[in-house]
């Protein structure tokens, strides 16, 4: 799953785990992904971090490819990627827009996926 680094992603990936999943803990920040990993991993899970941009279909389609690689298959894709940036309107720097935009809406559109079995 992506954006499982911190926050509302690492409680999504360590609920799914606690259910039974095996889990791909994806994020653009590899600290925090292995972070969240090895706390899965400590409790008896079974879960292993990768480094991803969602923004690069490259990336994701990377992502997939090892995450069926490690598992056999690739059941669910929980695109929980965002990041906030926030400025008042006439004062919002370009790049910091383009980068929400990336993220947000992008990130999604890479990581609609092609599941392989």
């Amino acid at each position: 799953m992506t954006g499982a680094g911190q926050g509302l992603g690492e409680a999504i990936a360590k609920r799914l785990s606690a259910e039974g999943a095996l889990v791909t803990v994806a994020d653009m920040n590899a600290a925090g992904a292995g972070k969240v990993a090895d706390a899965i991993n400590a409790t008896g899970g079974d879960a292993f971090a990768f480094t991803v941009n969602v923004t690069r279909a490259a990336d994701v389609e990377q992502m997939v490819k090892e995450t069926v690689a490690k598992r056999g298959c690739l059941d669910l894709l929980v695109s929980n990627a965002g990041i906030l940036k926030s400025h008042d309107i006439t004062e919002f720097p370009e790049a910091d827009w383009r980068a929400v935009i990336d993220v947000n809406l992008t990130g999604y559109f890479c990581a609609r996926g092609r599941p392989r079995r």
